[in-house]
């Protein structure tokens, strides 16, 4: 569970805006000024700090194994 003791916005604008970033193609400055239409003032830094424990997934050896054969010339 997410802790959010010392946070400085409610719950519900943390979970909306991980929400967000996470089910849609959106960069945490879109998020910023979205949540600024709906008149929460929240900095692009700050969404990213909420979003990246949660969003963060370790990356699986054979991806990365894949990955690194990406460097090779595809000649």
């Amino acid at each position: 569970m997410l802790n959010t003791k010392g946070m400085r916005f409610p719950i519900d604008v943390i979970l909306v805006c991980i929400r967000w970033y996470a089910a849609y193609p959106l960069s945490c400055r879109h998020l910023e000024e979205m949540m600024e239409e709906r008149g929460v003032s929240v900095d692009h830094s700050t969404i990213s700090r909420w979003a990246s424990p949660i969003t963060a997934t370790p990356v699986r050896p054979a991806v990365r194994r894949s990955i690194l054969k990406l460097d090779t010339p595809m000649r």
